[in-house]
């Protein structure tokens, strides 16, 4: 309903006015439509900072917005405009971003073309990419790249890929890739290259012989079994196995020098030279 106004008409007591009750019949109308709609009031809706405060007597007090950090506050006749002064509005615009707390990837990727330097310890649960740079703490994952630096912890994952580095902690997995460095412990583990050597343990005596599909301790059948020195003649070692040095105690007496056993093999013969 809209304010209903009382006809006066033109003069007073002219005939042509509303007649009292019809007066105050609009009158009590208009103050109704006041009680129930003209009375302002002013309510904070959502859950963000209220820009209400209060009402003192017909005047509304209203907060002001304000601009913070990195942020500018413009405002025309109609609007209010919230942005940042240097119009950054995402991370790729910031040269220089930095985090004030831990950054949950919330089970997304961080992908891209760069590089990530890190001074700090790594956690992963796998390392898929190539390490360019040095490894001194331990790693307890799987290695699936190539380690171009030094790994100076220790190794209780796979690495597949090449370590062109020192290795100098403990290898605990598989090495499937090349090592150019150096390797200062590789306990438990055997190298691919020596596949083909059996691994009994060989006694004194005995050599390593090609048996046609693998290398092993064998025992010598034919030939000098040892040395054995004689009067005025030493030899090292003196088991006389292996490559004997003999030496004489002088003394112009002369001395023995026994050769053990020789059985010779068809086709070889015992040439002992000049003595």
């Amino acid at each position: 309903m809209s304010i209903l106004t009382v006809n006066l008409g033109t003069y007073a007591n002219d005939g042509n006015g509303d007649d009292l009750r019809t007066a105050f019949e609009k009158s009590n109308n208009n103050f109704t439509e006041l009680d129930l709609t003209r009375v302002i009031t002013a309510d904070n809706l959502g859950s963000g900072a209220p820009v209400f405060k209060e009402k003192i007597g017909n005047n509304l007090q209203l907060r002001s917005i304000i601009s913070g950090l990195n942020i500018a506050v413009t405002y025309t006749d109609n609007e209010i405009s919230i942005a940042t002064p240097d119009s950054i509005n995402s991370v790729e615009e910031d040269t220089n971003p930095q985090l004030g707390g831990d950054l949950n990837l919330n089970g997304h990727l961080i992908t891209g073309t760069g590089n990530i330097l890190i001074s700090g310890n790594i956690v992963a649960q796998e390392i898929a990419g190539n390490l360019t740079g040095n490894l001194t703490g331990d790693v307890t994952g799987n290695l699936t790249g190539n380690v171009t630096g030094d790994v100076t912890g220790n190794l209780t994952g796979n690495v597949t890929g090449d370590v062109t580095g020192n290795v100098t902690g403990d290898v605990t997995g598989n090495l499937t890739g090349n090592v150019t460095g150096l390797v200062s412990s590789i306990g438990n583990h055997n190298l691919s290259a020596l596949g083909d050597v059996s691994s009994s343990i060989p006694v004194i005596g005995q050599t390593l012989t090609w048996s046609g599909s693998e290398w092993g301790p064998s025992t010598i059948v034919a030939g000098v079994s040892k040395i054995i020195a004689g009067t005025n003649v030493t030899i090292s070692p003196t088991d006389g196995i292996g490559e004997v040095t003999i030496n004489s105690l002088g003394g112009g007496g002369g001395g023995d020098l026994d050769f053990g056993s020789f059985l010779s093999p068809a086709g070889f013969s015992l040439d002992l030279g000049s003595f």
